[in-house]
């Protein structure tokens, strides 16, 4: 048998004379618990023994052996903590000594700012293959979209339509406008400037909508240049976005569109974000 050794039968001999009936295990408390003060491992006061509350510690001693911190329980105890700290602070100057490193240098100098590594400074005056994102409903002027995508891609620029449906919508002159995407799947992340052409009615669905008040926060949160019809404004109240800045331009008609893609050359409005 593999295991008809030498070895084993002593083991197993010596279990069974512990076991033995009259020889109780040497870690047998009888059922007590393992800190019994009798039958248990002692973890209490033996009887007659002092007992104190307070927990005592060793720790290093600078000049040489060992030295006790007494932490007793509540204020003494962080008293003692806040000591140790102080103490072991106040040998950091010592430490370099033993070693012959030099002192700690002086913190260096902040280094000037570079335009070379600014975005703002380096940003191309141009809308050159950027995209601006489009959220329209229906009943929008067809003159101020058609001005719109026609100053974009004028600028060599790409446009997506966004619609509340897949269906798309019809402009107040009837036309039926395919949409690019719906507005559950286009974060204003998407897109490098956004515009909102909305009427009362549509604005006001906006508001209802997660999606459409997320993109409208997010474009502003962005530094996004937005451009946006008059009842739009109740989108972006409801967004929380309650201020308007020079990155924000009002789409009163088709004149508008122009100067809306010129500035949307700078990629972004920074002052937004300083």
């Amino acid at each position: 048998m593999p295991n008809d050794t030498p070895n084993f039968r002593a083991t197993m001999a010596r279990q069974s004379r512990q076991s033995t009936p009259g020889r109780p295990h040497p870690r047998d408390t009888g059922g007590a618990p393992h800190q019994h003060p009798d039958a248990g491992q002692r973890t209490t006061p033996a009887e007659g023994a002092p007992v104190s509350s307070n927990h005592n510690s060793l720790r290093a001693d600078p000049q040489g052996g060992h030295h006790r911190v007494s932490e007793a329980r509540g204020d003494d105890r962080w008293k003692a903590r806040e000591d140790s700290v102080a103490d072991h602070s106040s040998e950091v100057p010592d430490v370099a000594t033993g070693p012959g490193l030099d002192t700690v240098h002086e913190p260096a100098n902040t280094p000037p700012l570079s335009d070379a590594r600014s975005i703002p400074e380096n940003a191309p005056d141009s809308f050159h293959g950027r995209t601006l994102g489009i959220l329209m409903t229906d009943g929008i002027d067809d003159a101020l979209l058609d001005a719109l995508i026609r100053a974009t891609t004028d600028a060599d620029g790409l446009v997506a339509l966004i619609a509340p449906m897949a269906g798309g919508i019809t402009t107040g002159g009837g036309v039926r406008v395919v949409a690019d995407q719906t507005i559950d799947d286009a974060p204003s992340a998407l897109y490098d400037a956004v515009a909102v052409l909305a009427t009362d009615a549509g604005a006001e669905a906006f508001a209802e909508m997660h999606p459409a008040r997320y993109f409208a926060a997010d474009a502003f949160a962005q530094a996004k240049f937005i451009a946006m019809t008059a009842a739009a404004e109740t989108l972006f109240d409801a967004a929380g976005v309650s201020v308007s800045d020079q990155g924000m331009f009002d789409l009163s008609g088709p004149g508008d569109a122009g100067g809306f893609i010129r500035a949307c050359h700078a990629q972004r409005y920074w002052k937004r974000l300083a």
